[in-house]
């Protein structure tokens, strides 16, 4: 267990090395304020003194929702403006400033973030039943959607493209697949896919098998899942516990519980997906 009155959404590393999680400032009035902090794994498998992220990061918001690179480079996580939760929005932030050497990525890390054989023709099959549908001209080409690699200083991610930072705007828990090619976010309690192909990155395209107000939506490290937590009862779900789709020739199947131990012991916060699939 890690000792310190945190929230809930962790968001762990890739190889389990690190996690960020979030908790509720005390003394915060009506707990109005969270802030991510950072908890790094020992040599002996506990978990260090979570350590705030500091002004750069954190503000008199929330700050919640930390999702980790899959190179282990940057952070994700959601801002929310405002107790009522008027606005939100996604940041992203380099992380070498806030981690120990040895936890860092390491310099050759990178991940191809093209389109691959495979991944092309999985757009191209997908296609032709109209669940993703690769536009003539593509939105974006390059890593992360071709967004300026952010510095230690937080900002928005990809704003006018996933991003709309106007009032009453709402996106939330971004992940990207292991190879970089898969992106998928929530946008105003939808969820929402793109992939990576060789002519660039394809429009947003709404996964209609995942019903409205889905939280903590997740991709696998594969982007052959998407893991989600249903926020309302739905007729399909039993429990308020993790729920899946999967990628099939078709599109997307329909939701899959995952059943014990992933069932009605889940809260609202989220969860994340290492590399090796472990659900933290």
């Amino acid at each position: 267990p890690i000792e310190h009155p945190l929230g809930c959404s962790p968001g762990i590393a890739p190889d389990e090395s690190f996690m960020m999680c979030y908790s509720i400032n005390p003394g915060a009035q009506l707990g109005t304020e969270t802030n991510l902090y950072l908890t790094l794994q020992q040599p002996d498998g506990s978990w260090s003194k979570p350590r705030d992220m500091g002004s750069k990061i954190n503000t008199g918001n929330h700050e919640l929702f930390a999702r980790i690179s899959p190179d282990k480079k940057y952070l994700f996580f959601t801002r929310i403006n405002g107790w009522g939760g008027d606005t939100s929005d996604v940041y992203w932030v380099a992380l070498k400033e806030y981690l120990p050497e040895s936890y860092r990525a390491s310099e050759g890390m990178t991940n191809e973030h093209r389109g691959t054989k495979e991944t092309r023709s999985v757009v191209t099959q997908i296609a032709e039943t109209d669940s993703i549908r690769a536009p003539a001209e593509p939105i974006a080409k390059g890593p992360y959607l071709g967004q300026t690699p952010p510095g230690p200083t937080a900002q928005v991610f990809a704003p006018g493209l996933i991003c709309d930072t106007g009032a009453h705007q709402w996106e939330s828990w971004v992940s990207f697949s292991t190879d970089g090619n898969t992106f998928c976010f929530n946008r105003l309690g939808f969820v929402y896919i793109m992939e990576n192909t060789n002519q660039g990155w394809t429009t947003p395209e709404l996964i209609k098998s995942i019903p409205y107000r889905t939280v903590s939506c997740c991709l696998s490290p594969d982007a052959d899942s998407v893991y989600f937590i249903s926020a309302r009862k739905h007729p399909r779900i039993k429990h308020n516990g993790l729920v899946r789709c999967v990628r099939t020739s078709h599109g997307w199947s329909d939701m899959q519980e995952l059943g014990p131990p992933f069932s009605d012991s889940w809260s609202y916060g989220g969860f994340s997906l290492a590399a090796n699939n472990s659900i933290c």
